[in-house]
């Protein structure tokens, strides 16, 4: 079990999908910081973006592996 774990975790990281997922993140959250400036506003407009991309992500990432 050990073992399929740590090449999931190394072909995850090898992968250039997961660099880009990262970044998007990374710029949406600054652009919102920049934008609203209040906190909870930009944890609730991030959990909405999450909500709706993580299972299409998640799909294309099941995909891959299968």
């Amino acid at each position: 079990m050990i073992k399929i774990l740590k090449y999931s975790l190394f072909d995850i990281s090898r992968s250039r999908w997961t660099y880009l997922y990262f970044a998007f993140y990374l710029v949406f959250t600054g652009a919102l910081f920049v934008m609203s400036g209040d906190v909870s506003k930009v944890v609730i407009s991030l959990m909405n973006v999450i909500l709706i991309l993580c299972p299409l992500i998640a799909t294309m990432f099941g995909a891959m592996y299968y």
